[in-house]
């Protein structure tokens, strides 16, 4: 009799071995690799006709509306003005008097006037270092501008990119809580038929509610990223934003050759640093021409009681008490702050260059190793599980443990694909490569 339900209980086994390869997806091979929403997320979140496609041509369009480069343009149209007023000439001066006279022996009062013109000239000696101040700004409102394209770009190639790991990641979780839910329903039916102990079902049971839990998180994080990427690109209805975008495609193993010289020599950060030193050199300049006295052209003209007087005259400053030098003071002290963030911009973007080149390398290498090495070998010890368990040599325990290695090798692959994929854009943008190549 023993031996009789040992037997039965094999074919059961068996039976339910064959079940369960049924339910569940093949085992991957090393060609499967990640799921296809690796390769086209916005097939894998379920992407309809009513959904809203972005891409990254989308988002490169984009950037030239943000409001980052908004501002920029809003900076640049105001240095533009500056220029103007500082070579602009400054306006004379237009004094007239009017009253009575009376004769001091007496007599009949008539009117009398006085007109005074004045044409200032001290805006002569410090016209050429504002002239090349405001040059030098409108050269750094330019670079700022270019600064918050790049920044634009950055903050877009996160939000982008993220969603469609977001993506990928809620359909592998989906899949994984949908084969959990399977087992347990095979699980239930072998408790029912007193072929399984109930306690293997409570664990397939809390196994489930695990993935469940982890669906909703994933979700939740898909949901944001569609709120964010959506919110700066004036989408107004996020839930149906799908980004569609290849995690693996152009990832390449970083020039090892490559050095900080061409971001330190392009940035735009730096580019403006060197405009605005150059500003507060001509600021310097002019606080020291403002020593010279300043002189103006006045011409008169006055009708009193004994004639009509006409003349002119000039107006001088005395510098007798104050030759700014509190002004030439504090024009070369904010020369040499301009000067030495300048050199602490051009130290931090050129670490910043080595840090990014340094995280490109790992992440690529961690995302290789991953695709090589770990989702293979995690593949076969799906395949040996399953092919064991349709032998009856193991338990279903065994199996989903073997499953739940696999998917959670594939989630963490598609994290160091995430952070690859972002790394290299901040490498990109420092090294002043954006859009559409990026």
């Amino acid at each position: 009799m023993d031996l009789f339900l040992t037997k039965r209980f094999a074919s059961h086994a068996i039976a339910a071995g064959f079940l369960l390869l049924a339910l569940l997806p093949g085992a991957a091979t090393a060609n499967d690799g990640l799921p296809s929403a690796v390769q086209d997320t916005s097939a894998a979140c379920g992407a309809g006709n009513d959904s809203i496609i972005v891409t990254w041509i989308d988002i490169v369009a984009g950037v030239e509306r943000h409001p980052f480069v908004a501002a920029g343009d809003g900076r640049v149209a105001a240095a533009k003005g500056a220029l103007a007023e500082a070579g602009a000439i400054s306006n004379p001066s237009f004094d007239a008097a009017l009253g009575r006279a009376t004769p001091l022996e007496g007599g009949e009062s008539r009117p009398a006037r006085e007109f005074e013109i004045t044409f200032p000239l001290g805006w002569l000696t410090r016209r050429g270092h504002r002239v090349d101040a405001a040059g030098a700004l409108l050269e750094a409102a330019a670079a700022e501008r270019a600064l918050a394209r790049r920044e634009a770009f950055e903050q877009l190639h996160e939000l982008f990119w993220t969603l469609v790991f977001d993506q990928a990641h809620t359909a592998e979780l989906e899949t994984f809580s949908s084969q959990t839910n399977d087992l347990a329903r095979l699980i239930g039916r072998r408790v029912e038929a007193g072929e399984a102990r109930a306690a293997e079902l409570s664990r397939f049971e809390i196994e489930a509610d695990r993935a469940a839990i982890e669906v909703e998180e994933a979700r939740a994080d898909l949901s944001a990223s569609r709120a964010r990427l959506a919110a700066w690109l004036g989408i107004a209805q996020s839930e149906r934003l799908t980004a569609r975008g290849d995690l693996i495609s152009s990832l390449e193993p970083p020039d090892t050759g490559l050095t900080a010289a061409p971001a330190s020599s392009n940035h735009p950060l730096l580019s403006a640093g060197r405009a605005r030193v150059r500003a507060l050199q001509a600021d310097v300049g002019a606080e020291k021409w403002s020593r010279i006295p300043e002189l103006s052209l006045r011409g008169f003209s006055s009708l009193e009681l004994d004639g009509r007087t006409y003349g002119g005259g000039i107006s001088l400053d005395i510098p007798l008490f104050n030759w700014n030098g509190g002004g030439v003071a504090r024009a070369e002290g904010a020369l040499t702050v301009g000067r030495m963030q300048l050199e602490a911009d051009s130290r931090e973007i050129e670490a910043a260059t080595h840090a990014a080149l340094a995280a490109c390398t790992q992440t690529y290498e961690a995302a290789r190793r991953y695709r090589e090495r770990i989702l293979p070998r995690a593949e076969r010890i799906a395949e040996v599980a399953d092919r064991s368990f349709r032998l009856g040599e193991i338990t279903l325990l065994e199996v989903i443990d073997a499953r739940r290695t696999l998917g959670e090798s594939k989630r963490d692959y598609l994290a160091f694909l995430l952070r690859a994929r972002l790394e290299y854009g901040r490498l990109a943008i420092l090294l002043g490569k954006d859009g559409v190549d990026l």
